[in-house]
């Protein structure tokens, strides 16, 4: 399994995150005004995605479990 950390805002909520999944943790997005219009009905295109957001902060000491 791997998680996807959402709505990240600083190290406290990365802390958190890695302290709820462990090292399931893949990688994880900011808070995002593209996100957040879409959840408010209006649908952007993804190239409107924030560069940060596109590039989704993988976690460079992430394995998967059972490889």
């Amino acid at each position: 399994m791997a998680v996807i950390g959402n709505k990240v805002c600083d190290r406290d909520d990365l802390d958190f995150l890695r302290g709820q999944v462990g090292d399931d943790l893949l990688c994880w997005l900011g808070r995002s005004p593209h996100v957040r219009s879409a959840e408010r009905g209006r649908v952007l295109p993804i190239s409107a995605l924030e560069q940060k957001n596109l590039a989704a902060q993988v976690d460079p000491d992430f394995v998967p479990v059972g490889h």
